[in-house]
């Protein structure tokens, strides 16, 4: 999270430099910041609309292809493959602050009516890292790009130190501490203008450390978090004279001394280091917990993405749990028993322990997914996109845990037709779920595939085979996954109204009747119905009170 005031502090000693100073350098670039700042530069680009993950995507590749351009040569771009224990509380905060501006954004639209979430900017999109990673790997980047077993930002600094002219591009700030080469320079990415004149503010970690007459500028930093107020020049003779044997120095500085224990791959498998190398951020990180003794711990832990959904309402994550479970369970180590998933719960985050399946509910599990799929995809009308096929796959997972919906609002949120109420929102947000509940699934069943090799010939395994081949077909993130207000896809009559009937069918199969074909009726219409029926009661209470009573109709003479 970085060191406040750190780079306040040091700008000063930044220096203004043109791309033909940088000529021939490599570029270490920290994955997840790009892509942060790729969403800043499309939203800022188009302000009429919410930019889509392939959007963002696009732009970040045109970002790294400028480099190129001037002869800045990317030779890593980094991603995040596992959370030290030491950055959990981090992680932690940083839910609860997301949590905390959705409480906020609901609270200010109280109404049922829901505007698109502009003012939350990053915190509506949950899959930005996994989207650009996805995208690296299949374009020119793709040999450069991979998650590390740590932080991303970490791991730029070790990987900066192999490579005496390079450049680190990030957001990170804390990214200043470490030691470089003399002519190594951290550049953040605000600070790297590159059209139409290319410039550039760097920083020096060497540099700046010589010219404050530091050993380090660890100890800078530790003073101006113990004293943020203070002038640079007084943390200046602070830092000069510190007990580096303190305490509280050590438990400072070993945030960043030892992150970078072991460089070892997860695995001596070849073929299993590969798949672990292109796993989602959240799904590697459980994988690292699972399989690496450096990580592993008593029960691991699961930070499931946050959504943009309605604070009012239950967490969208309760479903899709049996999938997200069934993928837990097949890598988890014999003993283990429990896994424990971090999420909302109402305005707070919550940690929620669940019970891993034995290996019997495991087979069973397994069995009864894959037959599920092959009887709904062999029924599936033919549609023009596969995410089309995907969505309705999901629709008939959700009615089991669900109460159903109007089938007309489901079909809206299908084909992303915001209608800007809270309850599209919600609805939203739950079919986002269990879609990624199913890509959580498929990328761990590769991870044990890879580590069961040539395992072949019992029912458990041909079925967990047969599983991962039927997922293998499911989207991109770009394809699967998009914001309120911004369609993945042309809306076509025909394809509307193909997709709704074959959601009413998927209705039909889950045991359902027609009163949800209708139309979702306005808090007004059920109102005004209700004073309807109350005025149809009154009025025939009268003939049964006459009836049972003949001197009551007397009276009405």
């Amino acid at each position: 999270m970085g060191v406040a005031g750190l780079a306040t502090n040091l700008e000063p000693y930044a220096v203004r430099c043109a791309s033909e100073d940088l000529d021939g350098y490599l570029a270490v670039v920290d994955g997840p910041a790009l892509a942060y700042h790729a969403h800043r530069l499309a939203a800022e680009a188009d302000q009429s609309c919410l930019p889509s993950y392939a959007n963002i995507n696009a732009t970040a590749i045109r970002w790294l292809k400028s480099l190129g351009d001037i002869n800045i040569k990317v030779s890593a771009i980094l991603f995040d493959g596992a959370l030290p224990n030491s950055k959990k509380s981090e992680r932690a905060e940083r839910l609860r602050k997301g949590i905390q501006h959705m409480s906020k954004f609901r609270l200010n639209h109280g109404t049922n009516v829901c505007p698109i979430p502009r003012s939350l900017g990053s915190v509506v999109y949950p899959l930005l890292a996994p989207s650009l990673m996805e995208a690296l790997s299949r374009s020119e980047f793709a040999h450069v790009t991979r998650n590390v077993p740590g932080e991303a930002d970490d791991w730029c600094a070790s990987c900066a130190k192999h490579h005496p002219r390079s450049v680190v591009f990030t957001s990170d700030t804390d990214l200043i501490l470490y030691e470089y080469s003399p002519e190594a320079f951290v550049i953040f990415f605000r600070d790297a203008i590159l059209s139409p004149n290319p410039s550039f503010k760097v920083y020096s970690p060497t540099g700046i450390r010589l010219q404050l007459k530091l050993k380090s500028l660890m100890s800078l930093a530790y003073t101006i978090q113990e004293a943020p107020g203070k002038p640079l020049t007084e943390n200046v003779q602070r830092a000069r004279s510190i007990d580096l044997d303190s305490l509280q120095y050590h438990e400072f500085s070993s945030r960043y001394s030892g992150i970078l224990h072991t460089s070892k791959p997860i695995s001596d498998i070849v073929a299993l280091n590969a798949v672990v190398n292109r796993l989602d951020v959240r799904v590697s990180e459980f994988v690292h917990q699972a399989l690496a003794t450096e990580y592993m711990t008593a029960i691991p832990e699961v930070f499931l993405p946050l959504l943009f959904e309605d604070v009012n309402q239950g967490s969208a994550w309760n479903l899709g749990r049996d999938h997200r479970l069934l993928a837990y369970s097949l890598l988890m180590r014999r003993g283990s028993r429990s896994i424990r998933e971090h999420m909302r719960r109402g305005r707070a985050p919550a940690a929620l322990n669940l019970k891993i399946y034995s290996q019997q509910e495991m087979q069973a599990k397994v069995a009864e997914i894959l037959s599920d799929i092959l009887t709904w995809t062999a029924n599936i009308p033919e549609l023009p996109e596969p995410a089309l096929a995907w969505s309705l796959i999901a629709i008939q997972f959700m009615l089991r845990d669900l109460k159903p919906p109007y089938v007309y609002l489901l079909t809206r949120v299908v084909i992303n037709g915001f209608d800007n109420t809270w309850d599209f929102v919600q609805l939203h947000a739950r079919l986002q779920t269990s879609l990624y509940s199913l890509r959580m699934l498929k990328q761990c069943i590769s991870v044990w595939l890879a580590i069961q090799e040539q395992s072949g010939g019992s029912d458990f395994y041909d079925n967990t085979m047969r599983l991962s081949e039927a997922l293998s077909s499911l989207p991109t993130i770009p394809d699967l996954f998009s914001m309120p207000g911004q369609s993945l896809w042309p809306s076509r009559e025909d394809v509307d109204a193909s997709l709704q009937r074959a959601i009413r069918e998927a209705y039909v199969t889950a045991g359902l009747g027609e009163g949800f074909f209708g139309e979702a009726k306005s808090k007004r219409q059920r109102k005004r119905e209700k004073r309807d029926r109350k005025a149809q009661q009154s009025q025939q209470t009268v003939p049964e009170r006459f009836a049972n009573n003949s001197f009551s109709a007397l009276g009405t003479l």
